[in-house]
């Protein structure tokens, strides 16, 4: 216990160092942007926001298993909150972009879910529960999209900067990932959506300290503006780059949904389970600091090729050896880049194609990537470790990233998103 929390200490120094570094160079260099870039505020967003999400993810499928759900109920209540990203970015970012009021999505997307939350306390049995996981996944699909347009609009020109402010978000996750762990291990899992729920209200009041963006006003007429999204959203290589996307959250299916249940197979606490999925999001925190000094101006694409090598590589280990309890912390290491490499590599992409619609160009991301791709690799991993094994969904991971690879290969690099930077 007193090591987490002196790990987690080391971990913000760290951050905090970064961030000065980050603060320093932005004094020194303008931004495009006519307004000042209000670090802390997007930040400590970001550290809330996913400050939920490290006790939602690791442990949920723990809670369901305590609910008495099978594998096959659990991979499919796990891929409504994937599945439920297909259409609620896509809503919501229309709504900003029509509205000009990303802000104001955000703040009732907020509030919506937290609310919406409370239904799980009710829900006995499996159809009310994904009925309540997919009203909160809805509205909490309304935040992500609009928080990352927004941090890019202050950003201006200045993109590689982004990592700077989005490496809190991993700060925060890790922080809960690790009492999350010792919560369930000395409370029991019967008492996570109480957590949950709590920190749900704290990201709701947080979503009030937010600042406003410079006011756009709404045009009269959307047509022009949804006539041009379209025909780049149906460009081939904004399909290509998506399809990519898909094959790589595809992968990270069995991870999300399975991962800790995989180790609990094997003996390990879920105190130590936090620690292991506590050791990727180290390594992707230290990525998002290393990027604008180390990595400014490398090709986008490199980040999302070697990514998904490594990605391959990350569950073809898992599935071999999730018995060897070194090798699997060695491993998640990884997630540097099956993660944070890949989402910034993916998002620079993205925003250089989307700039004039930036909520919806983000929301399709969002929605491609983590709603079909999420909840197909969620469903059919419960299907795998019901029919064949738990490792048997780790390995079709592995061939799904190494297939993105390929694709990257093939085609991606051929397309215009090869001249992106970061």
């Amino acid at each position: 216990m007193i090591s987490g929390f002196l790990l987690v200490r080391h971990l913000l120094l760290v951050s905090g160092c970064a961030a000065r570094g980050f603060i320093m160079a932005q004094n020194s260099n303008a931004t495009v942007s006519s307004e000042p870039l209000p670090y802390w505020r997007l930040s400590g967003f970001y550290f809330i926001y996913f400050a939920k999400l490290g006790t939602l993810l690791p442990y949920w499928s723990l809670y369901l298993q305590f609910r008495g759900f099978s594998p096959l109920e659990i991979g499919q209540l796990m891929s409504l909150l994937m599945a439920t990203k297909i259409i609620g970015p896509n809503f919501w970012g229309w709504v900003a972009d029509r509205t000009g009021q990303a802000l104001w999505v955000l703040r009732a997307g907020v509030i919506a879910m937290t609310v919406s939350f409370l239904g799980v306390f009710w829900a006995e049995e499996f159809w009310r529960m994904a009925f309540v996981m997919m009203m909160f996944s809805f509205f909490w699909n309304a935040v992500l999209p609009q928080l990352e347009a927004i941090a890019f609009k202050f950003l201006g020109t200045d993109t590689h900067r982004y990592s700077m402010i989005r490496l809190w978000g991993s700060v925060g996750f890790v922080v809960m990932v690790l009492l999350g762990g010792w919560l369930v291990e000395l409370f029991g899992v019967e008492n996570l959506p109480h957590w949950i729920f709590i920190i749900m209200v704290l990201t709701a009041l947080s979503a009030f300290c937010l600042p406003h963006v410079g006011s756009r006003r709404p045009s009269t007429s959307s047509l022009p503006v949804a006539k041009a999204f379209l025909e780049q959203a149906r460009s081939s290589d904004v399909l290509m780059l998506l399809g990519v996307c898909v094959l790589m959250q595809f992968s990270h299916g069995p991870y999300y949904t399975f991962y800790t249940l995989l180790m609990e197979r094997q003996g390990i606490s879920p105190a130590t389970i936090g620690w292991l999925w506590t050791f990727g999001v180290m390594a992707e925190v230290l990525l998002f600091a290393l990027i604008p000094r180390w990595f400014r101006g490398v090709s986008a694409y490199w980040f999302i090729f070697v990514s998904l090598l490594l990605a391959g590589l990350r569950w073809t280990l898992t599935a071999w050896y999730p018995d060897q309890f070194g090798l699997m912390a060695v491993i998640q290491v990884l997630h540097a880049a099956t993660y944070g490499a890949f989402h910034v590599g993916v998002i620079t992409m993205i925003q250089s194609r989307f700039s004039g619609s930036a909520s919806q160009g983000q929301a399709l991301y969002s929605s491609v990537t983590y709603g079909v791709g999420g909840a197909l690799g969620a469903l059919i991993a419960g299907m795998m470790w019901k029919h064949v094994s738990l490792e048997a969904a780790f390995l079709l991971g592995a061939a799904a990233a190494l297939l993105g690879a390929l694709l990257c290969l093939m085609v991606l690099q051929k397309t215009e998103f090869r001249q992106v930077r970061i």
